[in-house]
């Protein structure tokens, strides 16, 4: 991915543009959380360098994370040797739910592995009552694999869908045409099966309030 620079750092290239992004989604309500670079080899120590890293440069943006906030990873890694080490760090540093990460020593990735194709959210172990980390990974790729969907609706099962738009935004392309065609499979899988859209944050709540409520 080339040489990294901290966005936070005087030697970022387009801090104009950056600052400008960032108001384009503030004005819209669109949430920003942490997308981790982290990998298989780091030392825990390392990873809480490099999540500290992180919060520091989402202060230094006026970007919210206090003790509130999600996360998901870059190319989706975390520890071979402890991986729910990864998870605790994180909830050190005022994280409170993942969507997107992968155990180490799976073959493929969320949202396009055979391993991925139901996903159910859980609670980390270990995590006390009063604060609980939850965990969570994209839904399969809706168009490789329609049966999986079948079965989400089937059991009403919650998912979360990772996309990167980033790459289909030209509307010249000739990818273009199939980010619009995904954008409308799942708006007809939410009309035909009474879903609802939302944030991750909405979902991590709802879901954590489905977790510890009692039905009378």
């Amino acid at each position: 991915y080339g040489i990294p620079c901290p966005l936070d750092s005087p030697a970022f290239p387009c801090p104009r543009e950056l600052r400008a992004n960032l108001r384009y989604a503030r004005e819209r309500q669109i949430p920003i959380i942490p997308h981790l670079y982290l990998h298989e080899f780091l030392s825990l120590e390392q990873e809480k360098r490099e999540i500290m890293l992180h919060k520091k440069a989402f202060q230094a943006l006026g970007l919210p994370w206090e003790d509130d906030t999600g996360a998901n990873h870059h190319t989706w890694r975390i520890s071979r040797d402890n991986p729910l080490g990864t998870f605790y760090n994180q909830q050190e540093a005022g994280i409170w739910w993942n969507f997107g990460f992968s155990p180490p020593g799976r073959v493929g990735a969320p949202r396009d592995g055979k391993n991925f194709l139901i996903a159910i959210p859980f609670t980390l172990p270990g995590t006390e009552a009063g604060a609980p980390f939850l965990l969570f990974c994209p839904a399969p790729n809706l168009q490789n694999f329609p049966y999986a969907w079948d079965v989400l609706a089937r059991y009403d099962l919650p998912a979360t869908y990772f996309e990167h738009i980033e790459h289909c935004l030209d509307p010249g392309g000739t990818i273009y045409p199939a980010l619009l065609q995904k954008i409308k499979l799942l708006n007809e899988f939410k009309n035909q099966q009474e879903y609802s859209f939302m944030t991750e944050e909405q979902m991590a709540r709802a879901l954590l309030n489905t977790f510890s409520a009692n039905v009378g």
